[in-house]
């Protein structure tokens, strides 16, 4: 009785020093890719003990001051995480778990009839791509374009491979409206459409709509695309290289403090080495010769960049940026000389393109079942085509073949029958379009359970737009006495 009495006093003396002479680690457990909090998360102590995490994912334990000790963290479907506590370690810990790429458990099989339909699409339905999905279909062709995976969904129709504007449900190309983060973008495409600026490296997800969505976008007409930008990591540094045969991808992305990261991301075709290529062949085959008349090589430059943080669990700031411009220049010079005319044309095109958009937007939940977003942008667009064109006509006529028509025609003056005629003819055109877009929303939506929501919304979208056109004929004309000769 007595050694049972001396064996507890000891512990409790043990007990009481062990605690003068360790401290307190308060960890918080949470969803790496949600940032939300594990409620029931286990952490197992280096001493064998077993600390349930409250409501909020949090858990206290004490840790020798001077000693290195490691608690394992584990919750049903995600990789257990394992952390070592130095000695230096004072106050609050995070750790974050990522889900199993495979989770084992016992079968469970579902079973039921399959209906025919007829058809595996329903009429007015929305259809979502992302992930594997998207990157599968729209990372392939010449040159990376979401709308290759676009152009494969149902009811969506296109006249060419290179013509990246869809038809939706047999309407018009420009009926289709495109919605980055909630942003209207008026003209989403290079080349006039040969392709969309949306590259599949900086979207997260692609939605169309063809019938039925949304009001929340009024200003659609035969089919809304509403795409969803790709969000940094919070957790770790990734770099994402992408070369292909003729565009050079580079995404990189950092993170900040754990509650967000920024991305930087960048595009560039290079077909300046190819057409060096085709013009060094048109020496030896003429089929290449006009290779020569392109002075600049068709192009793409894009420069982007996405950024997010939460600076609580209920809200977030989100920002994205974009700019990218496409084009391609030639000039053709040729001389024709025939039976005396001498034909010289001189012509040159220009087409640049430029457009660009800046997206701020906020989200906040007040509520699990609240949410509360805001979204302020503003973008432009600048399109210039130019092309110039001298047409230089020189004919010579003999002195045999004027006495001829005057023989032949004696009662016309011998001025129409002139040895010399000259025709300067110079066209040019140039359009220049600009547009301007600022736009503001806010939108609400309240789950009120039971299969009911609550959704309202204020919108306000501004657009200036302006076109230059000049055009410009014959500037140069023959001499009033002057008419061509018959022989032409």
């Amino acid at each position: 009785m007595l050694f049972r009495r001396l064996l507890i006093t000891f512990f409790l003396i043990s007990g009481s020093f062990s605690v003068l002479y360790a401290r307190e680690i308060a960890i918080h457990v949470e969803d790496a890719d949600l940032e939300m909090a594990l409620e029931g998360a286990h952490v197992y102590t280096w001493d064998g003990r077993d600390i349930i995490c409250n409501a909020e994912g949090n858990a206290r334990l004490l840790v020798p001051d001077s000693e290195t000790v490691m608690v394992r963290i584990s919750y049903p479907g995600y990789r257990t995480e394992r952390v070592l506590i130095p000695p230096s370690r004072i106050g609050r810990l995070t750790v974050s778990m990522r889900i199993e790429s495979l989770l084992e458990n016992k079968e469970l099989v579902f079973t039921a009839e399959k209906k025919h339909e007829g058809t595996e699409v329903t009429t007015g339905r929305s259809v979502a791509l992302a992930g594997r999905e998207l990157s599968r279909t729209s990372e392939i062709g010449f040159i990376e374009d979401v709308m290759t995976a676009v152009k494969l969904l149902p009811g969506v129709g296109y006249s060419g491979m290179f013509n990246a504007m869809p038809s939706i449900r047999g309407g018009e190309p420009g009926d289709l409206i495109a919605a980055f983060d909630g942003f209207y973008i008026d003209f989403p495409y290079f080349w006039g459409g040969g392709m969309s600026i949306f590259d599949p490296h900086m979207i997260q997800s692609v939605k169309l709509s063809h019938g039925i969505f949304s009001t929340r976008y009024g200003h659609t007409i035969s089919g809304l695309l509403e795409l969803t930008s790709k969000k940094p990591s919070s957790t770790e540094i990734e770099v994402e290289l992408g070369i292909s045969t003729s565009a050079l991808n580079l995404n990189v992305s950092v993170p900040i403090n754990r509650k967000g990261g920024f991305m930087v991301m960048g595009k560039v075709t290079y077909w300046d080495g190819y057409l060096a290529l085709i013009k060094a062949l048109a020496n030896v085959v003429d089929e290449f010769k006009d290779a020569n008349a392109i002075t600049t090589a068709p192009y793409i430059r894009v420069a982007a960049f996405n950024g997010s943080y939460r600076f609580t669990n209920a809200f977030e700031l989100s920002l994205n940026g974009f700019i990218g411009g496409d084009g391609v220049a030639a000039e053709y010079n040729n001389q024709l000389v025939i039976n005396g005319i001498t034909q010289d044309i001189n012509s040159a095109f220009i087409w640049d393109n430029l457009q660009g958009f800046l997206i701020a937007g906020t989200t906040y939940n007040p509520r699990s079942s609240m949410v509360v977003k805001t979204t302020l942008g503003s973008g432009f667009t600048k399109m210039l085509i130019y092309g110039d064109l001298h047409d230089d006509l020189h004919l010579t006529n003999s002195p045999q073949f004027i006495a001829d028509m005057i023989s032949q025609y004696p009662l016309l003056p011998a001025s129409m029958f002139p040895a010399d005629y000259r025709l300067n003819q110079h066209d040019f055109i140039t359009n220049d379009t600009v547009t301007y877009t600022g736009q503001g929303r806010v939108d609400y939506d309240w789950d009120m359970g039971k299969g009911f929501l609550f959704a309202a919304g204020v919108q306000e979208l501004y657009t200036h737009w302006t076109r230059y056109i000049f055009l410009s004929g014959p500037t140069e004309k023959p001499p009033p006495n002057s008419y061509p000769p018959l022989n032409l």
